[in-house]
């Protein structure tokens, strides 16, 4: 008895298409680090790539070369860390792209550059204000003399891109612009625009884009309706049901007290399984249309769900209830949850039965 993970790869490339149709001028990749937000990355990836998608962004070099070896020989692939000096040697036979965001980076890939004669080019990382990652701009005078690679974009990234005003956006895009105007590199692409940024409009789309959470579904525009279809249906069986009364406590510590007698579903799925324990008492499932509250604390493998208002609608042992789907969104859950949609998703583990469907 498994959850049940969902995911619609058509769905995917809506989204996808939509994104493009949004940016019509930039490169749209794909951001596909953390195993595509723990979605399947081998799957979504060959799926985009027949949809069109050519770049692709991960965290990691392992991440890099696990995807080179699904992918073949002729998708761009980015690693957002950049090289160790360890690694170098695997950049380049697996022709993967370091997106360099420190000086010691960027004087670590012109030697190599240098030595290997290497024809691959590079991304430098400008840090615009996110204090993150990436070269700041009291940096700019000592890595200038080290460009001297090929750079196929520049690129940065906003630190709130889902504020309605967009004020902060807006700051960055002009440090982005005149850091580029003191390296005169003013006409290198760049791309600073991932998944809300896209919807900020025009001025920020540049060469490329870089959604990740908007293909999962994500609402990218949290002041609007979201645009994207839903990605990911959760569903998990019912493993037993019983009868409880007025006054009997349920779960870890007896957090919610019975106040009439009714019935309680345990479903075969917890914490384990990315459903955070902040939905205690406050989450729920659906059932045949009939929203049914989480009561009790969630555990590890198990939550409880108050049936009662069900009445004479049968529901047996083995039947499904769905958490994430037609009802209720990943948005809409980490909300409740009182996290990102992006935490729900990563979190979800490796105990689903998972179902890729077109």
């Amino acid at each position: 008895m498994k959850p049940v993970l969902t995911i619609n790869l058509s769905s995917i490339a809506a989204n996808y298409n939509l994104l493009r149709q949004t940016a019509p001028r930039s490169t749209v990749a794909a951001v596909v680090k953390a195993d595509a937000y723990g979605l399947g990355a081998k799957h979504i990836a060959q799926h985009l790539k027949k949809n069109g998608c050519e770049h692709f962004f991960v965290a990691t070099l392992d991440e890099a070369t696990e995807l080179r070896n699904i992918l073949g020989d002729k998708s761009h692939i980015y690693v957002l860390y950049g090289p160790a000096k360890n690694q170098l040697a695997e950049f380049k036979n697996y022709h993967i792209i370091p997106v360099l965001n420190t000086q010691w980076q960027i004087k670590l890939w012109k030697e190599w550059y240098q030595n290997e004669k290497l024809s691959q080019p590079a991304i430098i990382h400008l840090d615009t204000g996110m204090n993150r990652l990436g070269v700041t701009s009291r940096e700019i005078e000592s890595i200038r003399p080290h460009l001297v690679f090929p750079i196929s974009h520049f690129i940065s990234h906003l630190s709130s891109a889902d504020q309605i005003s967009g004020l902060t956006s807006r700051k960055q895009l002009q440090v982005l612009q005149n850091m580029l105007f003191l390296l005169e590199r003013t006409n290198t692409p760049i791309s600073i625009a991932a998944s809300s940024g896209i919807f900020l409009g025009n001025s920020y789309h540049f060469n490329m884009v870089r959604p990740g959470i908007a293909l999962w579904g994500g609402n990218p525009t949290l002041d609007r309706k979201n645009p994207m279809q839903q990605v990911v249906t959760i569903q998990a069986p019912i493993i037993q049901i019983k009868q409880v009364y007025r006054g009997d406590k349920i779960g870890y510590d007896g957090t919610y007290i019975l106040r009439n007698k009714g019935r309680i579903a345990t479903i075969a799925i917890g914490y384990a399984d990315g459903v955070m324990r902040t939905l205690s008492n406050c989450g729920y499932v659906e059932y045949n249309g009939f929203t049914l509250p989480i009561v009790g604390r969630v555990s590890m493998d198990l939550i409880t769900v108050d049936i009662s208002r069900l009445g004479d609608e049968i529901i047996n042992p083995m039947d499904y209830v769905e958490l994430v789907g037609l009802y209720q969104s990943i948005d809409k859950m980490a909300k409740c949850a009182g996290t990102i949609s992006y935490e729900i998703l990563t979190s979800l583990g490796n105990r689903y039965q998972r179902m890729y469907i077109s």
